[in-house]
């Protein structure tokens, strides 16, 4: 039947866009991150690649009449949740779908399609003065996979807001095959509104987190895009030159940086509300010292603990947020600065102007610690967050190009827990994960990123949503270390729900972890099961990251 299947298959996209090659599928089964037995997910039956939404519901349908189960993906399919969760898994790979349809600059919206990058879109959009929240992944991903499917925290949050909230109208191939496009669009009049007439439907398409997959094929929708105050070409104008932490350029005279160190959590707390209700600054966002160590200077970061009053010296800077300032013009920066100020001052924080040369103090000993254990290895690249690259940190928060070294000291990164909630009760996610992992840390069975490796930052200027999550590093090739990071992870689930808090992106990371949480939550579960199974009744599109359909007395 699958030979039939195949055959198919093969007459909708044409003999070069289908494949059941092993060397090719295995490529798709390499799915090292959040892949509890790395670095090998389940290998896919086949792998289709359509051109457009006219063979993706050819597809769809085929797969309903065979009864194989299918899981889409497109661009920077980086997790596990890219893979097939089982068996008998069919991958249509919409790589070919790469086009940016339309850019409306009244409107302020995009049309696109699955395989565009996060990247190419903000290219296309600055040329026209406007930007979009690029996600914390990084610039490589999807945005149609962000807005319709998969979370939608970005470094830009406080000023883009969060993408499920960004997502405009929309067209989606349902689990059957049929076509469903939502909003203004399903009326023709465009794609500029996601919601009505009548009821919205976008939560039950993607709700807070999305259903990763779970719930059909999205192959077109609009993003809503916001005001970008910098330059248009900003290569050009920023006098950019080189790559990534190798970039060397000029900081814009309406941009300024700045790192707000606060003396305890509670004006750490009290420093992010105060921010998001004055309405200023375009990037506020916590990199823990111990991820910035990881990603810029790996050669020092291993060598932590030899050496516990460095370690100790490094985490006075626990409580600290990167901050970012844009204006539209001098005034307006002014005023902006002159608010943070304040705000500082209430905090009794300590202000550091990474534009100036006495932010250089701040990791100065760090050179000279290098010097007096003998290494040398340390050059001007590993000092990178020094002020002679400022512009290279500046852009590198812009477009999100950091996130893939988080990957660089040990090959294994994952982020724990990560609820949505009001900002002092995800720093209590923060708190609670960094006390944990220092045991873990002592006994070896994680790096030592200083214990505290919170993300995370606050959603539009005045929502006071906070999102934070722990990271955590590890050694992919040490199983003891595999294993560390399952168990971390399995504790800090158990203890969040011991003390009420919030475990945010665990739900989906984790199957069957709905069955655990959902009695907790409204038995949030069953509904979302019905959903799952009036909108896939074959229950042919892989819901493994959604929810599990395994048997009707959960329906009951």
């Amino acid at each position: 039947m699958l030979m039939e299947a195949y055959k198919e298959l093969e007459d909708v996209v044409g003999p070069e866009n289908i494949s059941h090659d092993p060397a090719i599928l295995d490529g798709y089964a390499f799915q090292p991150v959040e892949n509890r037995s790395p670095p090998w997910a389940f290998r896919p039956e086949f792998v289709v690649l359509p051109a457009n939404t006219e063979e993706v519901q050819k597809i769809v349908k085929l797969c309903n009449k065979y009864k194989i189960k299918f899981k889409a993906l497109s661009a920077a399919g980086w997790g596990a949740w890219s893979a097939p969760g089982s068996e008998g898994v069919g991958m249509v790979d919409l790589r070919r779908m790469n086009r940016i349809l339309e850019i409306d600059e009244r409107n302020m919206y995009a049309v696109i399609e699955p395989n565009v990058n996060w990247a190419q879109l903000q290219a296309e959009i600055m040329k026209k003065g406007m930007n979009c929240n690029i996600i914390g992944a990084g610039s490589h991903a999807s945005p149609l996979v962000s807005c319709t499917s998969a979370w939608g925290m970005g470094w830009n949050s406080l000023y883009h807001g969060y993408n499920g909230r960004n997502v405009l109208g929309v067209e989606w191939v349902l689990p059957t095959g049929e076509i469903l496009r939502l909003g203004s669009l399903g009326t023709g009049a465009g794609w500029f509104c996601g919601d009505g007439p009548g009821p919205s439907l976008r939560g039950l398409m993607r709700g807070f987190v999305g259903a990763l997959g779970g719930l059909g094929i999205f192959t077109k929708c609009a993003i809503k895009l916001y005001n970008w105050p910098g330059p248009r070409e900003p290569h050009r104008e920023w006098k950019l030159d080189g790559i990534l932490r190798d970039l060397k350029g000029e900081v814009p005279k309406n941009f300024k940086s700045y790192l707000l160190v606060l003396p305890n959590l509670e004006k750490y707390i009290d420093v992010g509300y105060k921010i998001v209700n004055a309405e200023i600054g375009f990037s506020l966002i916590k990199n823990a010292i111990g991820l910035l160590l990881a990603t810029m200077m790996p050669n020092i970061f291993r060598k932590l603990p030899e050496f516990p009053v460095i370690r100790e010296r490094l985490k006075q800077f626990q409580h600290q947020l990167q901050f970012i300032l844009a204006a539209n013009s001098e005034r307006e920066l002014e005023y902006q600065y002159k608010v943070l100020k304040k705000i500082m001052k209430e905090t009794r924080g300590l202000l550091l102007d990474l534009g100036e040369s006495s932010s250089r103090n701040l990791f100065s000993f760090l050179e000279d610690f290098m010097k007096a254990t003998g290494d040398s290895t340390l050059d001007e690249s590993e000092m990178a967050i020094q002020t002679d690259t400022i512009a290279s940190t500046l852009w590198g928060f812009v477009r999100v190009i950091y996130p893939p070294l988080a990957f660089r000291v040990g090959g294994g990164a994952r982020f724990v827990l990560g609820g949505e909630d009001v900002w002092d009760h995800t720093v209590l996610q923060g708190k609670m994960t960094t006390e944990i992992k220092e045991e873990f840390i002592k006994k070896g069975l994680l790096l030592d990123d200083l214990a505290d490796n919170v993300w995370g930052l606050l959603y539009e200027s005045d929502s006071l949503i906070g999102h934070q999550e722990q990271i955590i590093l590890f050694n992919q090739r040490d199983p003891k270390q595999v294993e560390g990071a399952n168990e971390f992870e399995k504790i800090a689930i158990e203890e969040a729900l011991e003390q009420n808090i919030q475990i945010g992106n665990r739900i989906t990371m984790d199957p069957g972890t709905n069955e655990i949480i959902g009695p907790r939550y409204c038995d949030y579960h069953l509904w979302q099961r019905k959903i799952k199974k009036f909108f896939d009744p074959n229950l042919c599109s892989d819901s493994s990251w959604y929810i599990s359909v395994e048997t009707e007395e959960e329906d009951k």
